[in-house]
């Protein structure tokens, strides 16, 4: 079998309470794991775990999500399963698009259930409290014609993605390193902490207790280094903008002792030379944490990372449940808190 056809990646469409999200957990347990990504999930408090649609941030959860599964592409995460609605053929053309381009055999699948185009019913078993205009509104406008080949046909509106750009930054990433040893990276998506301290966080742990099919869908995905995330890359900008302000002293240091220009590249590194001065390894390994969502599970080590926190908060950032993944079932839950309360092995 080729790696063209070994690689899927799954569009599933369906209104809000006909059972989408059931058939992708379906699909995960079919195919012994995988990656499922949804749009829905950019709008889980990450500190209640519950859903807070915003009308006004739906183009951001959509690039987010789809940042998110392009990323998974080119790892050869599979199978990818998109959990949107997709009423539109134009709304599934980016996952479409990209996947063809990474060698993935695309299959659309819709749930089956009775209720699946009864507006009523939909209203009613719905999770989120869509109103029942907007389930109407979305049956109405619903494409019957939904192919790969219709859809390639359209034309998205959502933002095109720059591939010259993302490659570009993926090969420009900017490692410097701590007092402690360890690196700190500069990735497309994230700056993270990387090394032998890192790894020995979770060296402690009993060795039976993350389940080896979701340490196998971590190594997928990340590969067999462990990180701290520390920025993600949305937060790029206002800590950038934040940084001379914070750190005028290690600035002015820094800038007396090595030449930086005004472009891009050197103002990442004039933040990353900043944060390799000021960031330690002075956290306190709590234990693993777990947080549940429906069938989807996520296992992880609960880090206090003082350092970090304060480097946050200085950047104009809030604090954050420092985390280190350790595995998870099917797809990893995010916006979720990650903290001492979610603790299932505790080190003390």
């Amino acid at each position: 079998m080729s790696d063209q056809a070994e690689k899927k990646l799954y569009i599933l469409r369906g209104i809000s309470g006909s059972g989408k999200s059931y058939l992708a957990n379906q699909i995960i347990e079919k195919e012994g794991g995988g990656q499922i990504f949804s749009a829905d999930d950019y709008f889980i408090n990450k500190n209640t775990g519950k859903y807070e649609y915003k009308a006004d941030k739906i183009a951001n959860a959509h690039t987010w999500s789809q940042n998110r599964a392009w990323d998974a592409m080119e790892k050869g995460v599979t199978p990818i399963i998109i959990d949107n609605t997709n009423t539109k053929c134009w709304e599934a053309k980016p996952y479409v698009e990209e996947g063809l381009k990474n060698g993935y055999k695309v299959e659309i699948q819709e749930p089956t259930t009775p209720w699946a185009k009864n507006a009523e019913e939909l209203f009613n078993r719905n999770q989120h409290g869509v109103p029942l205009e907007s389930i109407m509104s979305m049956l109405n406008r619903w494409d019957d014609d939904f192919t790969v080949q219709s859809i390639m046909k359209t034309k998205s509106k959502f933002k095109k993605r720059d591939n010259n750009k993302r490659q570009k930054l993926n090969q420009q990433t900017i490692t410097v390193k701590t007092a402690d040893g360890e690196e700190i990276r500069f990735m497309s998506g994230y700056v993270g902490l990387f090394g032998t301290k890192t790894e020995e966080l979770c060296n402690d742990n009993p060795t039976d207790l993350v389940p080896k099919d979701y340490i196998v869908q971590r190594e997928k995905r990340d590969g067999p280094e462990h990180h701290l995330t520390i920025f993600f890359v949305n937060e790029f900008k206002t800590a950038q903008n934040n940084l001379e302000k914070a750190y005028v002293e290690e600035v002015k240091d820094l800038k007396t002792n090595k030449k930086y220009n005004n472009d891009q590249e050197s103002k990442i590194q004039l933040w990353m030379d900043v944060l390799s001065k000021v960031i330690t390894c002075d956290w306190k390994n709590f234990g693993v944490g777990k947080v549940v969502q429906g069938s989807d599970e996520t296992m992880f080590q609960v880090i206090d990372w003082p350092s970090a926190n304060e480097c946050r908060q200085k950047l104009g950032l809030g604090k954050k449940d420092f985390h280190l993944s350790l595995g998870f079932k099917a797809r990893d839950l995010h916006n979720v808190p990650k903290n001492v309360s979610t603790l299932v092995w505790n080190k003390e």
